[in-house]
């Protein structure tokens, strides 16, 4: 299993390193902005609270395609480059094989939302703000990111069981979540419905169980499959 991850790692590793730069980039510009456009002196504590929370609301928001970019590069990689005919003639089973990548990927997105968590609930409140969890206008906001993350790194898995090219497996799973996110858009402004709690359920239900239907038929597909 230790080979499979360090493997798996390899691979995943310039998502990861990308991931972090533009996360690095994004608040590096931040704070220059915010110390260039300074009037009479260092902006008030709070609007440094309120930008941090805007910047990772929005990052953690963009941050989903890392976790679809996970999931489309999992499998489809090594079958792009024929490494999957090779890695399944090696003792370890397919299972063994989709775990390590599946602990590989959490592992990752793990990270991501650890990072924006930390500054969304750990150093926003120092300057006086709430954290997310406590912001009303924030309400919902972890459990939909979640959500949608879980349908679109399952929806871009799929993609990867199926094809052998990782960007069309991740537009896969753009494709379901917007497609999902979009009927029930719809289906709002049909009925005029409006915004509430259980719309946000709704969603958020939607989103979790195409997610986990999709992850399901990619693990089935990439089980049966006969390589390449």
């Amino acid at each position: 299993m230790t080979a499979l991850l360090w493997k798996d790692f390899r691979l995943n590793l310039p998502i990861a390193v990308a991931s972090a730069v533009v996360w690095a980039i994004i608040h590096a510009f931040l704070i220059l902005t915010m110390l260039f456009f300074r009037e009479g002196g260092d902006p008030p504590a709070y609007i440094w609270g309120e930008a941090l929370t805007t910047t990772n609301t929005i990052s953690l928001a963009f941050s989903q395609l890392l976790v679809g970019a996970l999931g489309a590069n999992a499998i489809a990689c090594e079958r792009a480059d024929r490494s999957a005919e090779f890695l399944f003639a090696l003792p370890p089973t397919r299972v063994w094989i989709l775990m390590s990548k599946l602990i590989l990927a959490l592992a990752l997105a793990l990270g991501v939302w650890g990072a924006h968590l930390f500054m969304l609930e750990v150093i926003v409140p120092v300057f006086g703000i709430l954290p997310a969890t406590g912001n009303p206008r924030l309400a919902g906001f972890y459990p939909m990111m979640l959500a949608s993350s879980i349908c679109l790194f399952g929806g871009s898995w799929l993609g990867s069981s199926l094809l052998k090219s990782a960007a069309y497996a991740l537009l896969i799973g753009v494709a379901l979540t917007g497609a999902a996110g979009g009927a029930i858009s719809s289906i709002q402004v049909r009925l005029k419905l409006a915004d509430t709690p259980a719309l946000e359920h709704t969603y958020q239900v939607t989103f979790l169980v195409l997610g986990i239907a999709a992850f399901a038929a990619g693990t089935i597909h990439f089980l049966r499959r006969v390589e390449p």
